[in-house]
């Protein structure tokens, strides 16, 4: 398995919450700080609103968000 330093595996998140570059930007998958189309050929509807109550379930929110 290939491991990344923390830093690296930091940047794309660090510039995507700091950049202005990507202000504004919702709903694009980024690596190494540019948007890629994702691989994923299971990438559905469902398996989004799947992840999506997953997260809120994580997080504990799942009676204040609802997905769009």
């Amino acid at each position: 398995m290939i491991m990344l330093k923390p830093e690296k595996g930091a940047a794309t998140s660090v510039y995507l919450a700091s950049s202005d570059a990507v202000k504004g930007v919702t709903g694009k998958y980024f690596v190494k700080c540019k948007p890629v189309k994702p691989r994923n050929k299971h990438l559905t509807d469902k398996d989004r609103r799947a992840l999506w109550q997953k997260s809120l379930e994580l997080a504990d929110m799942t009676s204040q968000i609802k997905f769009s």
